[in-house]
Formats: C-alpha cells, structure tokens, sequence
C-alpha cells in the first residue's frame, strides 16, 4: 500500500493535487505537515559526496536554519545528505564547519538567498543520535538556496505563462574545487499545465579533462504539490564532454504566488561533477 500511495503522489501536480487542510502545507514529498507557527523555509541543496550528482530540498521550521548576521545560511535540517531522500522527517543537520562561504546573495524582491560552502569539513548531527560526523568536501563545494521565512502554503497560479528573472546564483564548481562561470539560465514556469521549463549554460576551463561548455535544458518538469520540480533527465548538449553525460536539476518556488524560484543543478561530465545554484524572480 505504501508504495501504491507513493506512486499516487508522485503523479499529483500542485494544481491537481487536493487543497491542504487548515494549518497544513505539502512538503517536497507531497506529504501534508502542518505549519510551523513560528513559520518555515525550504532550503535546496547541491553536493557531489556521494560520487553522483544530488539535488535535495529540505523544509525546515524557520528556528532551525542558522544563518549569519548578513543572512548566509550555516546549518539546516535535511532528510538526507547521502543521497535520495525518501521520506519528509529530518533525519540530519548539516552545518557548514570548515568550509568557507563563497557566493552569498540575497534578492531584496523575493526574499530568495543563495551561496555555497567551498572545501573544508562539513558538520553532520544525527538528529535521532546526536552523534556528529565531519564530511570531508575536498576541494567541492555544497551549493544552496533558500526561502525567506513563509507562514503560509505556497499558493502558486493555476493558469499563465511567466518568463522568471536570473538575480543571482552561485559559479559553478567540481569536485576538485575548479570555478567555472555560469553564462546564461532561463526559467519559465507554465502555471497552466502546472509544469516549468529551465535552460542552463555553463562553461568549466580546462583540468585534468578539456574546457567543457555544457548547454542543458528540461521541458515540462511537473510542478510537485509542495511547489518543488526536479528531473533526472535533462537533455545536455557538450561536444567537448568525454564519457557519459548525465545531470538533475530541480528547485523550490517560494512566496505570494511564486513570487522566487531557486534552481539546483549538477551534471557528471565523465569523472567530473559540476554543481550550482540560480535563483529567479518574476
């Protein structure tokens, strides 16, 4: 049964899903939890420390997320950090411990924040345990997004096309700690057929494999109850890429009517792992 109700979920869209009962949101899984009444923010997140490329999102009561007097974020619950997440219960904190904070913005508009936490040690707590862990980085980075703090559902449009705005982002990164420059990103959500479309172009220089260009884009992800989207399939376009070319991206809206997006990507270029973050706005 759990499984049949699992499937169900997934094919549910934001517009086609049942309307949240009173004091009840959808987090990222499609499950309905209630709203915490000092309020919440979804956190996204990209890492390559499982060897693969993996975007997450994290919902988080506004209290739990750390952030620095300029506003960066430095710790976060998170379903997972090893991985899929299956299930909508924090099961970790992750804080930022030796890595250093790189790229931070903040859009004035949306409230959206972005940064990464380049090399170092990750801190991970066992929230079950309290047992702590480092996670060694590397030279890579952990990309992120988040949500200003919200006290509502995401309420987003059931009908319309909307271009959104690039406002910021983090440089791309792999996994031994070279920067690239991420060219151009387009985001259009479809609120008509609840779906969104997202094109990414991002250039790396030369390592110990050639210069990369990577062109990647996805059509008609499904827009997920909890206002979340992620595919892993995206079609990607890089002549100079060796091996085979794999990728996922996925994001949050946030906000009065999806007022912020935050977009997630990574992509496997043979050994490499390339990730980021860009963050829209209508």
């Amino acid at each position: 049964m759990a499984g049949a109700a699992n499937k169900k979920r997934a094919q549910l869209t934001y517009a086609t899903a049942p309307a949240p009962s009173a004091g009840m949101m959808y987090d990222a899984f499609g499950v309905q939890v209630p709203i915490p009444a000092e309020g919440y923010r979804n956190i996204g997140y990209v890492h390559a420390l499982t060897g693969d490329t993996a975007m997450e999102m994290s919902l988080n009561p506004a209290s739990t997320v750390v952030t620095t007097s300029g506003g960066a974020v430095t710790s976060f619950n998170a379903p997972s950090f090893e991985g899929a997440a299956v299930a909508s219960t924090n099961q970790v904190n992750i804080g930022i411990g030796t890595a250093t904070l790189m790229d931070f913005g903040t859009d004035p508009v949306s409230g959206m924040s972005w940064g990464r936490w380049q090399g170092g040690q990750i801190n991970r707590v066992s929230l079950a345990t309290g047992q702590v862990s480092a996670v060694s980085q590397g030279a890579g980075s952990t990309h992120w997004f988040a949500t200003p703090t919200q006290t509502q559902a995401i309420v987003l449009p059931l009908t319309g096309i909307i271009p959104y705005t690039l406002v910021g982002g983090t440089s791309p990164t792999d996994t031994s700690g070279t920067i690239g420059k991420l060219n151009s990103a387009t985001f259009t959500a479809n609120f008509t057929n609840a779906t969104v479309d997202i094109g990414l172009n991002l250039s790396m220089p030369a390592t110990k494999l050639p210069a990369v260009t990577i062109d990647a884009s996805a059509f008609g992800i499904p827009i997920l109850p909890g206002a979340n989207f992620k595919t892993a399939s995206p079609t990607i376009n890089c002549p100079a890429c060796t091996g085979v070319t794999s990728g996922t991206i996925g994001g949050q809206f946030s906000g009065p009517g999806g007022a912020g997006v935050g977009v997630g990507y990574g992509f496997k270029n043979d050994t490499q792992i390339i990730n980021g973050a860009a963050v829209f706005r209508k």
